[in-house]
């Protein structure tokens, strides 16, 4: 999934939608959020991302209980 992260940090706006995708998902199920946000072309600071990742993780952890609590991983 590709969200705005900004939009995705400063309010409710794409809630319903992350919410949705979260429990359309099969138990057992892995996401990620803007693969490879350091890329320059997408002008996403640290900082934008964390925001984004933090109110990703808190819709998951609220809405996709079955699954593993979402863990930030750089590779």
């Amino acid at each position: 999934m590709k969200p705005d992260l900004a939009t995705l940090a400063g309010g409710t706006t794409l809630d319903a939608t992350i919410i949705s995708w979260l429990q359309s998902m099969p138990a057992g199920s892995y996401a990620t959020i803007q693969h490879e946000p350091d890329n320059p072309s997408k002008n996403i600071t640290p900082a934008t991302f964390d925001a984004g990742f933090n109110k990703f993780a808190t819709l998951a952890k609220a809405h996709a209980s079955s699954r593993p609590s979402p863990q930030k991983r750089v590779v």
